[in-house]
């Protein structure tokens, strides 16, 4: 857990979402990486995927700086089109 909290300081260390030591991007990061790495025990965590998730978050979460866009509803869009691949 202890390299997955470092790797996530050093994830767009320069990008606005994710300056801010335990702001909101840096919070989400690590409750994606946790979430993932719960979810699929045999990938657990992987060193690098916090970049991965990083532009996803940026697209999704907030992070893309348009008024509108992220936050709740990508999340809840990603979670939707999850489950509709978990059905097929």
């Amino acid at each position: 857990m202890l390299s997955q909290c470092r790797d996530i300081a050093r994830t767009y260390p320069e990008h606005d979402f994710f300056k801010k030591k335990d702001g909101v991007g840096q919070e989400a990061l690590f409750n994606v990486m946790k979430a993932y790495s719960v979810h699929d025990r045999e990938v657990g965590y992987c060193q690098g995927s916090a970049f991965i998730v990083g532009l996803l978050l940026m697209q999704v979460g907030g992070g893309g700086g348009e008024e509108g866009r992220g936050g709740e509803g990508g999340c809840k869009e990603v979670k939707v089109q999850y489950n509709l691949q978990q059905q097929q």
